[in-house]
């Protein structure tokens, strides 16, 4: 990230979660995440996930009930997701680097994989995905400003 002055700012944010899930959850903690982050999950963290990299060798069910989750609202995406076995959820979120693909520029295609029979989910303000992106993230400083997307 740049700083006002132009300076660079280096948030190590995704690799501290990961060391923070592999350094904090028992070994067998299944961690919930879009099936784009599995790999990184499973490698870096060293947990396993509900679904990983690759969407042909995953169980297509399981990646559409997780973007169900995630499109849905808090309770019931939580009771999805932990029906499924997972014990913590990941999402990532690029409000404050600017990252153009985090989760929530996902959500479209999580809402096109969860139901392709026609009814297409979209990303709400009372949705997981929502809630998770932007939970406290008006109350984030940095570099004497506070969060913005």
């Amino acid at each position: 990230a740049r700083r006002s002055d132009g300076t660079s700012q280096l948030l190590d944010d995704r690799r501290e979660a990961y060391a923070w899930l592999r350094n904090a959850t028992e070994k067998r903690a299944v961690v919930a995440a879009w099936w784009d982050h599995g790999y990184e999950i499973a490698h870096l963290a060293q947990r396993p996930t509900l679904v990983d990299g690759s969407v042909f060798a995953g169980d297509p069910r399981t990646i559409a009930a997780v973007g169900r989750a995630m499109l849905s609202n808090e309770e019931v995406g939580v009771h999805l997701l932990q029906s499924l076995g997972a014990d913590y959820v990941l999402v990532r979120f690029g409000g404050v680097t600017g990252e153009a693909e985090d989760d929530i520029s996902k959500a479209y295609w999580m809402g096109r994989i969860a139901y392709n029979k026609g009814e297409l989910m979209q990303l709400t303000p009372d949705s997981l995905l929502y809630k998770m992106s932007y939970h406290r993230f008006g109350q984030t400083m940095l570099d004497g400003y506070f969060g913005y997307d």
